[in-house]
């Protein structure tokens, strides 16, 4: 599946980073999120709508509009 997405794959076979994602649990109270925690839900797939998957969050959720 990598391929699909990356067409030059890893050919020099080095390592991968590190993940730096931070994923808050299910049920964790808003006022409790941590900057990461909603950088982890930014960067989501699911909610992003990268690749495959159908975005679930417009961008107006995410983006404030400048007054016209």
């Amino acid at each position: 599946m990598m391929d699909s997405i990356w067409s030059e794959g890893n050919a020099d076979h080095s390592p991968l980073p590190t993940p730096n994602v931070t994923v808050a649990k299910s049920g964790t109270p808003v006022h409790e999120l941590t900057p990461e925690d909603i950088r982890g839900v930014v960067v989501n797939p699911i909610y992003a709508g990268v690749g495959p998957f159908p975005r679930l969050v417009e961008d107006e959720a995410w983006f404030e509009r400048a007054p016209d």
